[in-house]
């Protein structure tokens, strides 16, 4: 749809948003605090905010019991019916598929690859190199809206875990600046 309205749009100046998502990146030395405030950068907005967190990084040796361990609000999400239908239609899936799969009740985390992930599921893999992942954001790029983490990064800003959704008035969305792009028009 986006190269739709780009193509239409060519020759006039525009600013036409595509589709991104939030990555996280999480330590080993990973807090619980952390991680329960990781989640509302996960299911705020039901997950499809440009914002949300849909695929997270491990550091090999991330203990994945720490999600099962957390009590968190999230009556929101199983109480809303357009949410339930499409976690339910991931856990039923997941389980017809034989696909490994950590059910929080309320989310599903699955060892996947893709950025994009389904309503009521977040993606994850393991990492060695902090450097590799960093390399493999910036090539990813243009699916990426913000980068949630307890690291420090050289080359990539970051939000800090649980401010996702609270960006500073200098995040501008797809790193476009607005009052430039409409003062630089004639």
């Amino acid at each position: 749809m986006t190269s739709i309205f780009k193509e239409y749009f060519s020759k006039k100046p525009h600013i036409i948003r595509g589709h991104r998502n939030g990555v996280a990146v999480l330590k080993k030395t990973t807090t619980k605090k952390e991680v329960q405030d990781l989640l509302f950068d996960i299911t705020s907005y039901f997950g499809m905010g440009c914002r949300n967190v849909s695929k997270i990084y491990f550091e090999e040796g991330f203990d994945l019991d720490i999600f099962k361990n957390i009590q968190v609000p999230f009556d929101c999400l199983t109480k809303n019916n357009s949410y339930l239908n499409n976690y339910q239609y991931q856990q039923t899936i997941a389980l017809m598929n034989q696909t490994p799969i950590i059910d929080l009740g309320y989310l599903i985390l699955k060892q996947e690859q893709p950025i994009d992930a389904p309503i009521g599921v977040v993606h994850y893999t393991f990492f060695k190199n902090l450097h590799q992942v960093e390399k493999e954001i910036a090539t990813k790029g243009a699916q990426i809206q913000c980068v949630v983490s307890n690291c420090v990064f050289k080359e990539t800003s970051t939000s800090t875990i649980g401010k996702a959704q609270h960006p500073s008035i200098s995040d501008y969305a797809d790193n476009i600046n607005v009052l430039d792009f409409l003062s630089a028009l004639e």
